[in-house]
């Protein structure tokens, strides 16, 4: 199957999004010489989102779109168009997920007895009780509540930071939003209708006579109802029981056409090893073969974009045949990882303190990856660190003075 060759890229912030940063998406594509087809808002005012089409394989322009939303502090993602449905289902938890809360503790605070159901909630994530008999044991202990505290409680649930734009954005970009929950639903639904949650589905407690029962009415939400659930609400169900990763990719290949395949997004990264290697390297090239500029006080405050730090990184005897040879082998790697069909490939340089060899060759390696068309981020992780002698061992011995004498 084709994968599109166009693409929408779109872009979410918290508030209006600036001018400056569409301005800064459309320089990013006229710089690639890709053709804008068209943009539009797709929310305006708090939070916003904002989209851009343009005629360029969705596996080009993802890696941009990441180094831009960094850049500016933003939400951004590429999906092609005009391939497969892009349409999504985003199902989330509820208590201490969408809410800050549980719902079941702030009850049970009205009814005196909110240290008795943590211990309980204790009890059943030690394995001692299942969820159905913590759930039926903690209810019991709400037993008489007035109903009219339902409305009290509603009042004091507070929204997850970003929960709202979360969905706003969600919407937005026409993909679907439900939740699955093991609270009530005299909690929940008002607040699906206030979010416009496409789907939700949680217990509910009886009420008898004005007041709780302390039971659940029907049927109690545990994990083979939230799955019952998923399978009503998705188009898609694919059984994975039995699937390898590579029979999974094969999967969502052949369901989605374009998902999983094309140019793996690539980051090239430095790094400082006295300050940790990085998690998710797939490959990590040791620099600290190569001078070490911090030792000349001269260089010592620059970094490996700076001129001067270069020439005397590249004056190394060694450096031009290695680094020559790490970027032929990365050129060599990077079609048989995209046959593997990986997604994401991270490429690590490092050096002492992470801010002058492994920086330099890290823009020189992007560089070269580029002029052979592949798309990238880069990443200088401990660019922006405090040079600190500590880190960087012994200074290397004092060259020979005239004379013979050091």
């Amino acid at each position: 199957m084709t994968a599109p060759t166009s693409t929408a890229i779109r872009v979410v912030a918290a508030g209006e999004l600036p001018a400056a940063t569409r301005q800064a998406v459309l320089a990013a594509v006229d710089e690639r010489g890709w053709l804008a087809l068209g943009e539009r808002w797709l929310r305006r005012g708090s939070p916003s989102a904002w989209e851009s089409i343009v005629a360029a394989p969705v596996d080009a322009v993802r890696p941009v779109v990441a180094a831009l939303a960094r850049s500016y502090a933003v939400d951004a993602c590429a999906i092609g168009v005009g391939g497969p449905t892009t349409r999504r289902l985003v199902v989330l938890d509820v208590d201490s997920t969408l809410i800050e809360q549980e719902v079941i503790e702030l009850l049970a605070e009205h009814a005196g007895a909110r240290a008795k159901v943590a211990a309980v909630t204790e009890a059943a994530m030690r394995g001692e009780l299942d969820f159905v008999q913590s759930l039926t044991a903690r209810v019991a202990m709400l037993a008489g509540l007035d109903v009219a505290v339902l409305e009290e409680v509603r009042r004091a649930v507070r929204l997850t930071p970003g929960a709202r734009i979360l969905v706003a954005v969600l919407h937005s970009c026409g993909h679907r939003v439900g939740v699955v929950s093991g609270g009530f639903h005299e909690i929940l639904d008002p607040l699906a209708a206030d979010l416009g949650l496409d789907h939700a589905q949680a217990n509910r407690l009886q009420i008898e006579h004005g007041r709780l029962t302390g039971r659940v009415d029907g049927e109690i939400v545990d994990r083979a109802v939230k799955a019952a659930a998923l399978r009503r609400w998705a188009e898609h169900v694919v059984d994975t029981t039995n699937y390898s990763s590579n029979d999974l990719q094969q999967e969502v290949r052949q369901r989605f056409g374009d998902a999983g395949e094309g140019e793996p997004v690539l980051n090239i990264l430095s790094f400082g090893f006295a300050r940790g290697l990085p998690r998710n390297a797939d490959l990590v090239f040791d620099m600290r073969y190569l001078r070490n500029p911090h030792w000349d006080p001269k260089l010592k405050p620059g970094t490996g974009l700076d001129a001067d730090v270069a020439a005397y990184v590249k004056a190394d005897p060694a450096y031009e045949d290695s680094v020559a040879q790490i970027e032929r082998l990365i050129l060599t790697l990077l079609p048989r990882y995209r046959a593997e069909g990986k997604s994401y490939v991270t490429v690590a340089f490092g050096c002492t303190g992470g801010r002058h060899r492994s920086v330099h060759v890290a823009a020189r390696v992007a560089q070269t990856l580029r002029d052979a068309g592949h798309e990238l981020m880069v990443t200088h992780r401990n660019l922006d660190s405090a040079p600190q002698d500590g880190l960087e061992g012994k200074p290397p011995p004092a060259s020979p003075a005239p004379g013979g004498k050091t």
